[in-house]
């Protein structure tokens, strides 16, 4: 067993005064009231203060050095009406370091206090104090004692229980338990997987099927705040590893309450992803003890992921390890994944995730679900002023509805596209027409405005239009042709922007500098020409409105359409 070692500290340090920490109530000052002395012991079970491995493999808690104690004086009503921050006297930690006392010099206890709680952490801990609560991230757990930094222990008691001896010197007793525990994990990888590495070149992930394991925690008067307090996943990192054995130790300090029957595992080294059906025996910890969790890893299924029609349907899946899981319109039973028919209006994506560490995603999209509206952002110059002038970062609502005409056409490459995307809102009451073409196979979008002088559209007010792109010569931002009618042998061009996420299309002129048409011009942006006629819409001598892919003027801020 290892010795424990104290680490001296200057008796001035640990006779400081109280907490000043923004958003907490001050103590009084240095110089009023008492002296304030907390003897504090641990609950059992012993795990943590500085943690010392036995040689049985356990591990006790004892106090250290730079431990305190945050306490929170409360009056009848539950409010803090005083806060003071003891730190440890490090000579008075007992032998088997289970005991000690805290101080602070000078303190005056509000007459109003009626009761009084205590925090028990340690200097750079990952534990923080704001006003009345208490918070800890449990997101990342890096190293061993970074694990160990973030629990949460707990004490309270009645103020008519603190003692004042013959010198003035008020005392109180507390005893800390723990609102959290710690799995150590003991994970054995398969043959012929990569040695391991401690720190990041080892990822494991913890999260929970059912999304009830809680990586941010808040904490009042010794209870979780819920709607201050997040589920989702845990990331930890060995501490230990055994190369010849492929042997992987980490810890995760976790919430004891929490529900970890569906708790799942996944490792991925590199490129190599492994995984584990934890299958934990209890459902919720005993607080403050560390629980060993001893598995054999196995190659993790590869992730599943298909776009699919609107329309429902459903797919053998034999990596389901034969469990039954359902998420929103996606399910697996009995091997099969099946999903609902989407009449959302939109495009929808959903994942299964199941305890061997395989999973099944399906995006759900049809051309139809990109109706609806949208909003362009844009550098707008209107020089017709027909939305009161020119804006450097403009965003407008615009909508994808029916095309003006709908036509089917052949490109200057000969290959043909539907024009299936009428958008409304750029430029009086004309349409320009679009194409959305869904690649199902390699799960991607195009989505191509159509610039058209073949004729111009009525746009109402008595005046006809046509989109055209704006021109640059250069593939830079200069040798602009604003209004270039020759762009296409055709008279008609599509320009394709990216898809991205569910809800975006964009395009950075300064990265993708796109050639439009026949290859005269790159195009910058949306050009819209106008007339008294038709005619003379199509004999442009200016433009009326331009949407240039230089949003607030920066050159890498693109055109965007976005829900």
């Amino acid at each position: 067993m290892k010795n424990k070692i104290f680490t001296t500290i200057a008796l001035a340090a640990a006779l400081v005064g109280c907490s000043r920490e923004t958003g907490m109530i001050p103590s009084t000052s240095d110089q009023e009231g008492v002296k304030f002395v907390i003897t504090a012991s641990l609950d059992d079970p012993a795990t943590r203060m500085t943690y010392d491995e036995n040689e049985d493999g356990s591990l006790s808690a004892q106090f250290g050095s730079s431990d305190y104690i945050q306490t929170f004086f409360l009056n009848e009503a539950g409010e803090v009406v005083l806060s003071s921050k003891l730190p440890v006297d490090s000579y008075s930690i007992s032998d088997d370091g289970r005991s000690a006392r805290f101080e602070v010099s000078y303190i005056t206890i509000p007459s109003t206090a009626t009761t009084f709680e205590a925090y028990l952490t340690h200097t750079n801990s990952g534990v923080s104090f704001q006003n009345d609560t208490v918070s800890v991230s449990l997101a990342e757990q890096g190293d061993f004692d970074t694990a160990t930094d973030k629990h949460i222990r707990y004490a309270s008691a009645a103020v008519s229980d603190i003692t004042t001896d013959e010198n003035g010197v008020a005392a109180a007793k507390m005893s800390f338990s723990y609102k959290t525990s710690m799995l150590r994990f003991k994970l054995t990888l398969p043959e012929g997987a990569p040695n391991p590495e401690v720190g990041s070149g080892t990822v494991i992930t913890l999260n929970s099927q059912s999304n009830a394991v809680h990586n941010s925690l808040t904490f009042k008067k010794g209870a979780v705040v819920s709607d201050l307090s997040e589920s989702g996943s845990i990331v930890i990192n060995p501490y230990q590893v055994d190369t010849n054995s492929r042997l992987i130790v980490a810890v995760a300090t976790v919430l004891a309450e929490d529900n970890l029957k569906d708790l799942q595992l996944s490792c991925k080294i590199g490129d190599y992803s492994y995984a584990s059906v934890l299958s934990l025996t209890r459902e919720t910890l005993e607080a403050g003890k560390i629980y060993n969790v001893t598995r054999t890893l196995t190659d993790a299924p590869e992730p599943i992921e298909i776009w699919t029609s609107d329309e429902a349907g459903s797919t053998a899946f034999a990596q389901s390890g034969g469990e039954d899981v359902t998420n929103d319109w996606l399910s697996c039973t009995s091997g099969t994944v099946s999903w609902t028919a989407n009449t959302t209006g939109a495009p929808r994506t959903v994942t299964l995730t199941f305890k061997n560490g395989a999973s099944y995603t399906v995006t759900q999209l049809s051309p139809e679900d990109f109706k609806g509206d949208w909003t362009i952002k844009a550098k707008l110059f209107d020089q017709e002023k027909v939305f009161g002038g020119s804006v450097a970062a403009y965003t407008a609502k615009v909508t994808f509805g029916a095309p003006l005409k709908g036509e089917t056409l052949t490109d200057e490459s000969g290959v043909s596209h539907t024009n299936n995307i009428g958008i409304t809102g750029l430029y009086r009451d004309a349409t320009m027409d679009a194409c959305v073409e869904i690649n199902y196979e390699e799960k991607k979008v195009k989505f191509g405005l159509f610039f058209d002088v073949r004729e111009a559209q009525y746009a109402g007010d008595g005046v006809y239009c046509a989109f055209v792109p704006e021109g640059s010569t250069t593939g830079s931002w200069g040798g602009y042709n604003f209004y270039p009618t020759d762009f296409s042998d055709t008279n008609y061009a599509w320009f394709w922007m990216t898809y991205e996420g569910i809800s975006n299309f964009t395009y950075s002129y300064s990265s993708e500098h796109q050639k439009v048409g026949n290859g005269k011009y790159y195009c910058c942006g949306i050009s819209i020409i106008s007339g008294s006629t038709a005619a003379a819409c199509l004999t442009p001598s200016a433009y009326s409105v331009i949407y240039q892919a230089n949003y607030n003027g920066s050159d890498d801020r693109g055109l965007a359409f976005y829900r």
